[in-house]
């Protein structure tokens, strides 16, 4: 779970390859179905077709069971699958696992959550307008501090908002704090 958090599918598929023998040799039934509901999420998060058999295989295990909370516990992680697939062999078995599902994500909505990332370095100018933008400075004091035009802090400020996969300055610098570019 904290490779899949990190945003490292590909190692977690490795990990949880790695127990399935185990698993199947000793009949862990709850310990498969919780390494298929993993595998369904790193196979979701890479746009792999392969998520919804392991998916339906872990709704299937959990309906023979009657188990609701091995699948509902992750939340807003299952979220998307659980409203794409339905489940048609048990609407009621559906419904409740929906409902309970839904409670998870709303308790625990950052719930294996991928960190973010910045889709490539900042220049050290982008650094410069980054730290002052995160002492919440306009524009104009941007400008006039680093001695540039105000249409250059503007195009910086774009740059830094798309490498950090944001819309807003506040955010901008909600995420330099998480991946601690900027320390405060």
């Amino acid at each position: 779970m904290v490779e899949i958090a990190l945003g490292e599918e590909n190692a977690a598929l490795l990990t949880l390859a790695s127990l399935i023998p185990f698993c199947e040799r000793c009949g862990r039934v709850m310990d498969r179905m919780y390494i298929r509901i993993l595998t369904a999420v790193c196979y979701q998060r890479q746009n792999n077709a392969r998520w919804q058999e392991e998916w339906m295989q872990a709704l299937d295990a959990a309906h023979e069971y009657r188990f609701v909370m091995p699948i509902a516990q992750f939340g807003a992680a299952v979220m998307p699958m659980l409203t794409f697939t339905g489940y048609k062999k048990d609407e009621s078995f559906f419904s409740l696992l929906l409902q309970e599902t839904r409670r998870q994500a709303v308790l625990y909505p950052n719930f294996l959550r991928p960190m973010p990332r910045l889709s490539e370095p900042l220049s050290p100018a982008e650094m410069q307008v980054l730290r002052l933008l995160c002492g919440n400075r306009s524009n104009q004091e941007i400008a006039d501090i680093l001695g540039v035009k105000v249409a250059t802090v503007k195009t910086h400020v774009i740059h830094i908002l798309q490498k950090l996969g944001v819309k807003r300055r506040g955010d901008a610098k909600e995420i330099a704090q998480k991946l601690h570019i900027i320390e405060f």
